[in-house]
């Protein structure tokens, strides 16, 4: 039901960009004859955004698998390296959480393991909104930072890894046929 849901907005999104596209340009046309620079000038800035608007259809269009369009776990461990490397996972979930938030998706923590000093041990976010595993899927894998550790009394560089995997958020109703 979901994916026919998204399929319709996507034909409804591009039939509707078709239309402004039309109208945009007969608006110009008409902007141009009369020599209107103002009018020019927005149209050329709706055509823009226009623009943009395709590029998001496109992508959208290229996240075809089955799950791409589901909702998405984000599962995140610190890597050895202690309290460096608890902080490292940390900075992933924020960077994480921050990227959804600015898109408009709604973010869940649903677990969350301290480290001693500072970061933690391992987390899982649940991301909700539509083609969130698609965006996201190829993230899955080890994170590494080297930095200027703001941990070591000496300011040496240290190398801080964490892991990212990430899982769609399937129907739990799951019917085997015997």
């Amino acid at each position: 039901m979901k994916e026919k849901k998204n399929l319709d907005n996507l034909i409804n999104s591009q039939k509707k960009s078709e239309k402004e596209l039309k109208d945009l340009y007969d608006l110009y046309l008409l902007a141009n004859e009369e020599k209107d620079q103002q009018i020019i000038k927005e149209t050329l800035d709706k055509f823009k955004n226009l623009k943009n608007e395709y590029k998001k259809l496109e992508i959208k269009c290229f996240l075809s698998n089955e799950n791409d369009t589901l909702d998405s776990y984000l599962e995140f461990h610190a890597g050895a390296g202690g309290t460096e490397s608890q902080d490292w996972a940390e900075m992933l979930r924020r960077m994480y959480i921050k990227w959804a938030t600015n898109k408009g998706f709604k973010v869940e923590l649903i677990s969350e393991h301290r480290g001693d000093e500072a970061g933690i041990k391992s987390s899982v976010i649940k991301i909700f909104g539509d083609y969130i595993y698609g965006f996201l899927k190829s993230e899955s894998g080890i994170h590494r930072l080297v930095r200027i550790s703001p941990f070591d009394s000496g300011a040496r560089r240290h190398t801080s890894f964490a892991s990212v995997w990430v899982y769609p958020v399937i129907n739990e109703d799951i019917d085997i046929e015997i």
